[in-house]
């Protein structure tokens, strides 16, 4: 075969390049992407084969799809679930504890042949082989027999609980991991469908967490599965609240109990390596992500990062014109000791929004391009860059150099947090009645020119416009001119 033969069959179709990414679809509206697969993994008994039957069901009826987020679907849609820890026996047991609005939606699923649930070990009794996956993850016969059934079935939603009852692999060698998640990947794409493959968390995993814990920590509490966790792009770890991680969370019932997500992907930006709040409702024993009016607390967190850079927007300007003015100026640099970044965590950590290092940096970069700070050369300061407002002592060194003689001083260290707090205090009280004398004034000119007109219309007479007078009367480059820059120097 010739390289362009080869290179043919190899090449992207142009035509790629007019349709753009495809718009990220999410099953709940929330965490659960369609296309791909996502790692579901919690302890036994928490409730998330119930919650997958009860949100299936539902769909499958209505289109209301209410496991970790709430989203109502334009239509119904098709879901199938494989439940590989039950039999018919157990199975009835799970049917007895569903509320009859569930049984209600099974019935219309499955007559609309929109549902399909199955309680899989009496399934694999009755085949040869008795898992979707061999020893080394791949696909065994029946596995492929069943991703073909998929395929013509065309699903929304599959879920598989769990990876251990389905499979005979133990997933320790990531080869093996990748031939399931990449069997499983291929099929959520040919579908557009989204995977949930279920998993257990470790009981050490789950009560070593703390407040202080991350979603990595929570990641790595999964039970046996170190090569599904790294194969896949999108994975969530549920377990019980520790005290103190979400206090300003409310339930309905004081049965409900408060449990956690710690999430990894690269399928939802906005969500990776977050923790997010969840509520195990007592007698449903749904896990859901969402506050009580059902908004999505992805969304809410959107909310909060953009009122925390507002206020950091607020804030930020203030404390560097107030540390300038101090002689003790905000070093640019975030590996400074002097940083904004640095002393955000230490004295300036009760008068600024408490922030991470990469809001505060986000922030500063938005107030530099909307001119409101500027970064300057500070000869005194080891000719570091340093930050100031447009009109401070910094920003016109070269100015303040020439009128007094002198060269502008830089105190060593970092400025004391009561001298920086009475600094910012006394600023917000000057800018606050700058601000009111400029209304006053405003109001003033608009009564003047409101009696002026009225006075025209009166007498009939049109005054030809006056010459502008001058506010200041000081003619460029005059000493007047110099003594004013001295004087708000002195002011700073």
């Amino acid at each position: 075969m010739s390289y362009e033969s080869l290179f043919n069959k190899m090449q992207f179709e142009l035509g790629m390049l007019d349709r753009g990414p495809r718009p990220l679809e999410l099953l709940d509206g929330h965490l659960l992407p369609k296309g791909t697969v996502t790692l579901i993994a919690t302890d036994a008994g928490s409730g998330k084969s119930t919650s997958s039957i009860r949100a299936g069901a539902s769909a499958a009826a209505t289109g209301l799809w209410t496991m970790i987020g709430r989203k109502q679907h334009p239509e119904p849609l098709r879901v199938a679930i494989l439940l590989g820890e039950d039999n018919n026996r157990s199975f009835e047991s799970v049917l007895a504890g569903l509320p009859d609005d569930t049984k209600l939606h099974i019935r219309t699923g499955v007559n609309e042949k929109r549902l399909l649930i199955s309680p899989f070990l009496s399934f694999a009794k009755t085949q040869e082989e008795g898992e979707l996956f061999d020893v080394e993850g791949k696909p065994t016969d029946l596995g492929k027999s069943v991703m073909r059934a998929m395929r013509e079935f065309k699903p929304d939603v599959i879920v598989l609980d769990t990876s251990t009852s389905l499979s005979a692999c133990s997933y320790l060698d990531r080869q093996h991991a990748k031939h399931t998640i990449n069997a499983l990947n291929e099929l959520a794409d040919d579908t557009n469908s989204a995977i949930l493959l279920m998993l257990h968390l470790t009981k050490t995993g789950s009560e070593k967490l703390t407040k202080e814990s991350t979603a990595n920590d929570m990641i790595r509490g999964v039970s046996g599965s170190a090569g599904l966790i790294a194969s896949t792009r999108h994975a969530l770890a549920f377990a019980p609240c520790p005290p103190g991680k979400f206090e300003n969370v409310q339930m309905s019932d004081e049965r409900d109990t408060l449990w956690m997500v710690g999430v990894k992907t690269n399928a939802i930006p906005d969500a990776a390596f977050k923790i997010f709040p969840v509520i195990r409702d007592y007698n449903e024993r749904v896990l859901r992500t969402t506050d009580l009016d059902g908004v999505p607390l992805l969304q809410t967190d959107e909310g909060a990062e953009k009122k925390l850079q507002e206020e950091l927007r607020a804030a930020l300007p203030l404390a560097i014109r107030a540390a300038a003015e101090l002689r003790s100026p905000f070093i640019q640099k975030a590996s400074s000791k002097l940083s904004v970044q640095a002393l955000a965590a230490g004295p300036l950590v009760d008068l600024l929004p408490k922030a991470s290092a990469s809001q505060i940096t986000d922030a500063l970069s938005q107030l530099e391009r909307d001119g409101k700070i500027v970064p300057c050369t500070a000869s005194r300061a080891g000719g570091s860059l340093v930050w100031d407002v447009p009109d401070g002592v910094f920003a016109r060194e070269t100015e303040y150099e020439q009128i007094t003689g002198e060269k502008l001083t830089v105190r060593k260290g970092a400025p004391l947090f009561l001298e920086l707090k009475e600094r910012m205090e006394d600023l917000r009280a000057v800018d606050a009645e700058t601000e009111m004398q400029a209304v006053e004034k405003k109001a003033r000119a608009a009564e003047k020119e409101a009696q002026k007109g009225q006075v025209e219309e009166e007498t009939g007479e049109v005054k030809a416009p006056a010459a502008e007078a001058k506010v200041t009367g000081v003619e460029p480059g005059s000493d007047a001119l110099d003594a004013e820059l001295m004087a708000d120097l002195d002011n700073l």
